[in-house]
């Protein structure tokens, strides 16, 4: 039988990926009314081919290498995981909010771009980014296992790197010096750290 902690882990976990997968559809809509230069490159493809394959290789070594487990209080981890989760699911919609109309699943370049520096946007980049990589050690820790956290990190990271460079390309061939100014004042993903 379940525990409390095990259904609050894998409904927050549920509902991470429901959002996400819902978010993306919506987004798609959206982006095909706006006028905007798509320059994506097939990198929301990497993110999510990445992530998820991240996340199963995680469930895989949770799993099959059971020595490598972290030493914490199942019910406990799994809590701690549950609100890690909800806690990047809220760090990113506020991201997204922030951004507003300039936020895009595809990395589109609207006319008139503005840099967004309110929010969280002050201090980093790529906050949207940073919710998801918060969730995704959230999803890694609930499987109490630090191999799993670590394929859960390397997922994220792989995808997500790739998306990052591509995007600022394309901020900075569009929006120019005041972008690159806003890169040497800020981090990508975690801040004052990278």
């Amino acid at each position: 039988m379940a525990t409390i902690a095990e259904i609050a882990y894998w409904g927050a976990f549920a509902l991470w990926g429901l959002i996400e997968v819902a978010g993306a559809f919506v987004l798609r809509r959206n982006l095909r009314r706006q006028e905007a230069a798509d320059k994506d490159r097939g990198s929301i493809l990497g993110i999510i081919a990445c992530l998820w394959a991240g996340l199963f290789l995680a469930g895989y070594v949770s799993r099959e290498i059971p020595q490598a487990g972290l030493g914490l209080n199942p019910a406990l981890a799994r809590t701690l995981a549950a609100i890690i989760i909800l806690l990047g699911i809220a760090f990113r919609q506020h991201a997204i909010r922030t951004l507003g109309r300039f936020f895009t699943q595809d990395v589109a370049v609207s006319a008139g771009q503005a840099i967004i520096q309110t929010g969280p946007y002050r201090l980093i980049r790529h906050p949207a980014y940073t919710g998801t990589l918060i969730s995704v050690m959230g999803i890694g820790l609930g499987m109490i296992n630090w191999l799993s956290l670590a394929a859960a990190a390397a997922g994220f990271l792989i995808g997500h790197l790739f998306r990052i460079r591509i995007e600022e390309q394309a901020l900075l061939e569009t929006v120019g010096k005041s972008y690159a100014d806003y890169m040497r004042r800020t981090k990508r993903l975690i801040p004052f750290l990278f």
